[in-house]
């Protein structure tokens, strides 16, 4: 058997597969470097057992010698399979000055596991589980799964002891993790069974926090610090990739939003933000952005959900100067609040099918228009402006449609905005209908929630409209003033 494999090595390419069986398979990349890394694959990536490892990129951008393990269904690398795997890991890695063994999850409960057997230096567990045996600790649903799967013999066994781990362990986990996850039951339990390990929290990154910490060159620094065996090194290299990780700001600012919607404006509107890999996954996830508005709106900074607001419209982030817009810009900065939803949708009309819909980002919707507020003699109208005129909405049986805002027809079914607070509620005359926004569509409510509020954020600040008495609008290359008082 032994020769069958050398063969296999020596005529394929450098990444090949040197063990299938019915319940594993191994990967082997022959690389450059003076140290090897083995890695378990997390659960629930069965179906590319046979075309993809854990750190697949890493590993061939960086030419690292590597072993992967991967499943082909849910045993938690408890097979007898196990033996013949790690004997030909040891074939390999005997050559090696430094052993590194890690997983995510389940796969860092293997990683643990077989660390002595596998001879490992350095552990690097991230999120382990401890057991299958629900009498030590309790079991989330993938854990379930298995025992399910399992002989009851090797669930009892399954439990990791201290004599199944070697070398020095880092335990990567997230405190702030949900407890439905479980993940400090077990880690308490693993605790237990070494007399040494250092504990490397990524706060934010939850459960499966290797997403806050992906990135070929992020992670191949934190393999570089983990090689030079220094604890400090590794503990500050993990925090500072999870601390500037595009996934972790993304977290921080959902969590945040609601309480401290203005520490989120001030760090997604900073410089330090603009420099971070991939920021274009927030800057592109418009419901996060209009939330954030409508959350600044609420609670009272209002020149900072207009800079915001501006900020969306036109891709930017910060600050945005008037006087600096182009003419197509400029026909948005009208002093007409726009009305956001709690749940981050512009309230807008679609002309074709005269409704009311709720739009995220208003290019994917070429015929919405926003919904906008116009105090007339002192009455709040619902407005839309469409070619240079300016409509007022009338709702009826759940249809909207537009008329002029000088007509003189007042009919009991106009739809009215009522402000209570820094929100406003639009409601049918009669106020026993209150229009919402449910899972991205209009639904109608006979009490209003928190969810169907709307914040008017004028796309002009409030600095801004004290400065001057109206504001250029251009209209099909026709400059038209609107006067602000």
């Amino acid at each position: 058997m032994y020769i069958i494999y050398t063969f296999v090595i020596t005529i394929l390419e450098s990444t090949m597969i040197i063990f299938k069986g019915k319940d594993l398979i191994l990967h082997h990349h022959k690389g450059k470097s003076d140290y090897i890394i083995i890695s378990f694959r997390p659960g629930y990536e069965f179906n590319t057992a046979l075309d993809d490892f854990f750190l697949l990129p890493v590993v061939k951008k960086y030419d690292i010698n590597f072993l992967g393990i991967n499943a082909f269904w849910n045993h938690y690398y408890l097979t007898s399979e196990m033996n013949k795997v790690i004997e030909l890991c040891n074939r390999i890695s005997k050559q090696f000055k430094k052993i590194i063994v890690m997983g995510l999850s389940l796969a860092g409960y293997a990683a643990l596991k077989y660390s002595k057997a596998l001879n490992a230096d350095i552990v690097f567990a991230m999120s382990p589980r401890a057991t299958l045996d629900k009498q030590v600790c309790p079991l989330s649903h993938m854990s379930e799964d298995a025992v399910t799967k399992l002989p009851y013999t090797t669930v009892k066994k399954s439990t990791i002891q201290a004599s199944d781990i070697k070398g020095k362990v880092f335990l990567v986990f997230d405190p702030y993790v949900p407890k439905e996850d479980l993940d400090k039951e077990h880690l308490s339990y693993l605790r237990k069974q070494m007399t040494e390990c250092v504990d490397i929290p990524t706060y934010f990154a939850g459960h499966m926090l290797i997403t806050h910490l992906q990135g070929s060159v992020v992670f191949k620094s934190i393999i570089d610090a983990l090689v030079s065996n220094n604890k400090q090194k590794v503990i500050s290299t993990v925090a500072d990739v999870r601390r500037h990780h595009i996934e972790n700001i993304k977290v921080k600012a959902a969590l945040f939003i609601d309480k401290y919607p203005y520490l989120v404006y001030r760090m997604l509107t900073s410089q330090s933000f603009l420099q971070v890999q991939n920021n274009q996954k927030i800057l592109n996830d418009y419901r996060l952005l209009l939330k954030l508005s409508f959350n600044l709106a609420k609670k009272g900074y209002q020149q900072e959900s207009a800079n915001f607001l501006r900020s969306i419209l036109f891709a930017k982030t910060g600050n945005f100067d008037v006087s600096n817009t182009t003419p197509q810009q400029q026909s948005c900065l009208t002093p007409y609040p726009y009305l956001i939803n709690f749940h981050g949708y512009f309230l807008a009309y679609n002309y074709q099918t005269k409704q009311l819909e709720p739009a995220a980002n208003l290019d994917e919707k070429p015929y919405c228009l926003p919904v906008q507020i116009y105090n007339q003699n002192g009455k709040m109208k619902l407005i839309c402006i469409h070619l240079g005129f300016i409509f007022e909405l009338k709702y009826q049986d759940k249809v909207s449609y537009h008329l002029d805002l000088l007509s003189d027809d007042y009919t009991p079914n106009h739809i009215k905005p009522i402000l209570i607070g820094n929100v406003m509620f639009i409601h049918t005359i009669e106020r026993n209908r209150f229009i919402g926004v449910h899972q991205g569509n209009i639904h109608i409510a006979s009490r209003p929630q928190d969810w169907e509020s709307f914040a008017p954020i004028s796309m002009v600040s409030p600095t801004q409209i004290a400065k001057q008495n109206s504001i250029s609008v251009n209209v099909n290359n026709q400059n038209i003033t609107i006067s602000v008082n």
